[in-house]
C-alpha cells in the first residue's frame, strides 16, 4: 500500500486519470444531451446548406441526401418563427469570422436553432437541383446516439487527456522542480482547450449560443494558459534562467490578453487568441535560443533541449503554420483545428521524453536532420505566401522563386550549421585502419596500452579516460552509460578496462553511433591482434627450428671434427657444419634455394664422402629433375640435404657396402628422392615414431614430416632402401604422399 500512500507518484496520477476522465465525460453529456436530427450538413459555394449525410436510424432518415436545406421552421409556427440556414452557421471555429459582431450573430442564431429543435417537430424547407423545393417534418430526438459522436471528437479528447496525464507523469515524479511544475499547468490548459474544442466542433446541428460562447472562451483560455506555461518550462528547464517570481510575468501578460479576448476588445477575434499564440510561440522560441546558449557547456542539458526543441518546433510550428497564421493572415485553413490538436500531443511526449530525461544519447544527429528538414521547410512555405500576399505573384511562379531562392541560401546555411552543430572530427576508414594496426604492433604492452589511449583520445576527445574503479567488474562489451556522459570499454590493447566521459571537451554525448564505432574499432583491433600473435607464433616456431638446426646439424657436426682421428675427416665435418651455416644464414633471409643447384651440390658432396672411404657412387641424373629451377621453401631443402647426408651416414657406418645408389626424380609437384646400398641390411624395424629432438632415422622422419613429406626405410636384400617423398610446389600432407614413396 506505499505506493497509495498521499502524495506518491501512483496517487497524483490516479488523480490526473480521474479529472481526465471526468472531464471527457462531462463534454460527452454536453453534446449527447443536445436535440438529435440525424443529419450531416455542409456548406456549399454559394454560401448555402446541404444534407451531407442522412443517419439510416434518425428522424431524419427520409431525407434525401444531396439536398439543400434553406431554412428551418417549428412544425406549427408561422414565417415569422423562420431561420434561414446559411454556411456561417457551420462554422466549426467561433475565431475563423472576421468581426466579433459576427460571432455574436453565430452565437444567436445556434441560440435560436437550438429553441427550435428543443420546442418538438420542426420544417426543412428544401431544395432540389432544379431549384424545385418542399418543406419536410422532422422530429428531433431528445437525445444524440453515443454512436454518432464524430472521429474528430474522440480525437480532439483523447489528446486532451493524454496530455494531461503526459504532463502530470513529469510533475508527479519532479514535484520540486518548477519546469514541471508549468509542464503539469500546460497539460491542464491543454485538456481544457481540446476538451471544449471537441465539443462546439462536433455539434449536430446545433448548441446553445451562451454554451457556444463559454466553451469557445474556455478554448482561449486552456490555450493561452499552455503557451504561458511553456514559455515558464523553456525558461526552467534544462537550466532555471530565472527566479520562480519571473515566471508570473507571461503569465500576467496572458491572462491580461485573454481578458480583453473574453471581454472582446480586440478587434477581430485573429487578434484575440490566434496572435496571443502566435506571440506565445515567438516568446518560446526566444526561451530555447536562451538556453540553447546557456547549456553550451552541459552536454546533458543540450541534448534534453534537443528533445524539446524538437517538439515544439515540430509540434507547436506546425499548429501555428497550418492554423492560428492562415486565420491570422484572413485565409482558410488547410487543416482541420481538430485534427491539428494531434500537433500538441507530439509536443508533450517530446517535452515527457525531454524532462525525464529519456535516452537523451540517442538524440544525436538525426533531432538536427529534422530540425534543419522542418526550418527549410518553414522558410519555403513563408517565402512562398510572401510572394503571392504582399508582392501578388502567381503561385507557380512564387513556388518557383521560392525553391531557388531557399536551394542557394539555405542549403549552404544548413551545411554550415551541420558542421559546427553536429559533425565531430572522424578518421577515414583506412586512417582507422592504419592507426589500430600501429597501435597493435608496438613492441611492449605498456607502448600498445599507451598507443590505445591515445587513439581514444584522438576520436572521442574526452574531458576523463581513466580506469573504472578497481572492484567494478570487467565489461564483456561496450557500454554506454549516465545519458551518454560516460562510455566504458572492455580490456583491449594490454589496456584494461576504459572508461571515456565527457566527449568532445564536454560539448556532446555519447551515441549510438560512437558506440558502434567503439565496436568497430575493438574489433579490428581483436583481428590485429590476432594477426600479430599469429606473426609472433610462427616467428618463435622458427626460430626454434633455426636453433634445432644449429644444435642437431652444425653442433654434432662441429664436435664430431673435435673427435676425428685424421684431419681429413675433420676438414670434411666442418666443410658440412658451414655448409649447413649457409642454409641456415640463406633460410633467415628467406632466400630459397633452386632445386637443380642443391642437387647439384648434394652429388658433389656425396660423390667426396664416398670416394675417401673407398665406396662407389651410382647418381643419374634424371632430365627433368637436374634442370628444374624450383626454388624450394628452406624446410625442404634443409629436409633433402638431411636425407641424402644421414643415408650416406648410416651407409659409411654402418652397412660394410660397396656401392650406394642415388635416385632423384620430379613428378607431379613432388621431389621423390631414393639412397640405396649393397650391405647388409637392416638389423631391426626401423619404421619408429619421431621423437622431438632425436637423432638418427627418427629425427630424419621428423624433420620429413615438418616439411610436408613422408619417409620409408625397405630392407633392399641386399641393402637398405631409404624412400622419401617432399613437395616442391607447397606444402601437402604426409598421408597423402605415403602411397608414392
Amino acid at each position: 500500500m506505499r505506493l497509495w500512500r498521499r502524495g506518491s507518484p501512483l496517487t497524483a496520477m490516479t488523480a490526473a486519470l480521474l479529472l481526465g476522465l471526468a472531464v471527457a465525460a462531462a463534454a460527452t453529456r454536453l453534446l449527447v444531451v443536445q436535440p438529435w436530427l440525424g443529419v450531416t450538413l455542409e456548406a456549399t459555394e454559394d454560401g448555402g446548406v446541404r444534407l451531407a449525410a442522412v443517419a439510416a436510424d434518425g428522424p431524419a432518415a427520409a431525407l434525401p441526401v444531396g439536398a439543400r436545406v434553406l431554412a428551418v421552421a417549428p412544425a406549427g409556427g408561422g414565417e415569422g418563427d423562420t431561420l434561414t440556414l446559411t454556411a456561417t452557421d457551420l462554422t466549426p471555429e467561433p475565431d475563423e469570422l472576421e468581426t466579433y459582431g459576427a460571432e455574436a450573430a453565430l452565437f444567436d442564431r445556434h441560440t435560436r436553432l437550438d429553441a427550435l429543435l428543443r420546442a418538438g417537430p420542426v420544417r426543412l424547407l428544401l431544395a432540389d437541383d432544379g431549384g424545385g423545393e418542399s418543406w419536410a417534418v422532422v422530429a428531433p430526438a431528445a437525445a444524440r446516439p453515443l454512436g454518432d459522436l464524430p472521429a474528430q471528437y474522440w480525437f480532439q479528447v483523447a489528446v486532451g487527456v493524454l496530455g494531461l496525464l503526459l504532463s502530470c507523469w513529469v510533475w508527479a515524479l519532479r514535484r520540486g522542480d518548477w519546469g514541471a511544475r508549468m509542464f503539469a499547468l500546460a497539460g491542464l490548459g491543454m485538456l481544457g482547450f481540446a476538451t471544449a474544442a471537441a465539443v462546439y466542433t462536433s455539434r449536430s446541428p446545433a448548441l446553445d449560443g451562451l454554451l457556444f460562447r463559454i466553451l469557445s472562451d474556455v478554448n482561449v483560455t486552456g490555450a493561452l494558459t499552455f503557451g504561458a506555461a511553456m514559455i515558464g518550462v523553456f525558461l526552467c528547464y534544462p537550466r532555471r534562467l530565472v527566479p520562480p517570481v519571473v515566471l508570473l510575468v507571461p503569465m500576467a501578460v496572458f491572462g491580461a490578453w485573454l481578458v480583453a479576448t473574453v471581454l472582446r476588445l480586440p478587434e477581430t477575434p485573429a487578434q484575440g487568441g490566434h496572435l496571443a499564440t502566435a506571440v506565445e510561440m515567438l516568446c518560446i522560441v526566444a526561451a530555447i535560443g536562451a538556453q540553447w546558449w546557456a547549456t553550451r557547456r552541459d552536454p546533458v542539458g543540450r541534448a534534453a533541449l534537443r528533445w524539446l526543441g524538437l517538439s515544439v518546433i515540430l509540434g507547436a510550428g506546425a499548429f501555428v503554420s497550418l492554423v492560428s497564421l492562415p486565420q491570422l493572415l484572413g485565409g482558410e485553413p488547410p487543416l482541420e483545428q481538430g485534427y491539428a490538436f494531434g500537433f500538441f500531443l507530439l509536443i508533450h511526449a517530446g517535452l515527457a521524453l525531454g524532462l525525464r530525461r529519456y535516452r537523451l544519447f540517442e538524440m544525436g544527429e538525426w533531432a538536427f536532420r529534422v530540425m534543419l528538414a522542418t526550418l527549410g521547410l518553414g522558410a519555403l512555405i513563408a517565402l512562398d505566401a510572401l510572394l503571392i500576399l504582399a508582392l501578388h505573384v502567381d503561385r507557380g511562379i512564387a513556388l518557383g522563386i521560392a525553391l531557388v531562392i531557399v536551394g542557394f541560401l539555405y542549403l549552404p546555411l544548413r551545411d554550415l550549421l551541420w558542421r559546427r552543430m553536429v559533425r565531430r572530427h572522424s578518421l577515414a576508414d583506412h586512417e582507422l585502419f592504419a592507426a589500430v594496426m600501429e597501435v597493435a604492433f608496438r613492441v611492449s604492452p605498456g607502448e600498445r596500452a599507451e598507443a590505445w589511449r591515445a587513439l581514444l583520445r584522438r576520436l572521442f576527445d574526452p574531458l576523463e579516460l581513466t580506469a573504472p574503479p578497481a572492484d567494478a567488474s570487467p565489461p564483456e562489451a561496450v557500454t554506454v552509460r549516465h545519458d551518454g556522459l560516460e562510455m566504458l570499454l572492455p580490456p583491449v590493447a594490454d589496456a584494461g578496462p576504459i572508461l571515456l566521459r565527457l566527449p568532445w571537451g564536454g560539448r556532446a554525448l555519447f551515441a549510438p553511433a560512437h558506440r558502434a564505432m567503439a565496436v568497430r574499432l575493438i574489433e579490428l583491433m581483436a583481428h590485429a591482434e590476432a594477426g600479430r600473435d599469429a606473426h609472433a607464433a610462427g616467428a618463435r616456431a622458427e626460430r626454434l627450428r633455426i636453433a634445432a638446426d644449429l644444435h642437431d646439424d652444425v653442433g654434432a657436426r662441429l664436435l664430431g671434427a673435435l673427435h676425428q682421428p685424421d684431419l681429413a675427416g675433420a676438414r670434411q665435418m666442418i666443410r658440412e657444419a658451414t655448409a649447413d651455416i649457409r642454409a641456415i644464414v640463406g633460410g633467415l633471409n628467406g632466400s630459397r634455394m633452386p632445386l637443380d643447384h642443391l642437387l647439384a651440390d648434394l652429388r658433389h658432396e656425396t660423390a667426396r664422402r664416398l670416394e675417401a672411404a673407398g665406396l662407389a657412387l651410382d647418381w643419374p641424373l634424371d632430365g627433368a629433375a637436374a634442370a628444374a629451377d624450383v626454388p624450394l621453401p628452406y624446410p625442404v631443402s634443409r629436409a633433402v640435404t638431411a636425407v641424402v647426408r644421414e643415408a650416406v651416414s648410416n651407409t659409411l657406418r654402418h652397412a660394410e657396402a660397396g656401392r650406394v645408389s642415388v635416385g632423384a626424380t620430379l613428378a607431379d609437384g613432388a621431389l621423390h628422392l631414393s639412397v640405396t646400398d649393397d650391405g647388409r641390411g637392416l638389423p631391426a624395424p626401423a619404421d619408429a615414431p619421431a621423437k622431438p629432438g632425436s637423432h638418427g632415422l627418427a629425427g630424419l622422419r621428423r624433420r620429413v614430416e615438418e616439411a610436408g613429406g613422408a619417409v620409408r626405410v625397405d630392407d633392399a636384400r641386399p641393402g637398405v632402401r631409404l624412400a622419401v617423398t617432399l613437395p616442391v610446389s607447397g606444402a601437402a600432407p604426409a598421408a597423402a604422399l605415403q602411397g608414392a614413396a
